[in-house]
């Protein structure tokens, strides 16, 4: 009984995961980009190469700028001001927007 309730449970938490996930996807797949309580008609949450689209360029691109090395990137597509820097935070965030975009 108590592994049922424990699956149900883990069931139910993925779901909910997934769903939220699909719903954010959703939104960027139509353009509905907010970030920073701007609407930006032309951003892809995500895209800081500007080149379009979201791919696995912009993830190198975030990991060589959360290493320290001087990379061009666009801090709007990841919601921060051009004083802010890049953590390990952002390229988790960027990797998994990627997998499940």
């Amino acid at each position: 009984m108590k592994k049922a309730i424990k699956i149900m449970v883990v069931s139910v938490t993925m779901v909910f995961f997934l769903t939220s996930l699909s719903i954010f996807a959703g939104a960027m797949e139509y353009g509905d980009n907010i970030v920073s309580d701007h609407y930006y008609a032309d951003l892809i949450f995500g895209d800081v190469n500007s080149d379009g689209r979201l791919d696995i360029r912009d993830v190198v691109r975030i990991k060589k700028a959360a290493a320290g090395l001087d990379t061009e990137i666009n801090m709007q597509a990841i919601g921060k001001t051009d004083s802010d820097t890049i953590t390990s935070d952002d390229l988790a965030m960027l990797t998994l927007l990627l997998i499940y975009n």
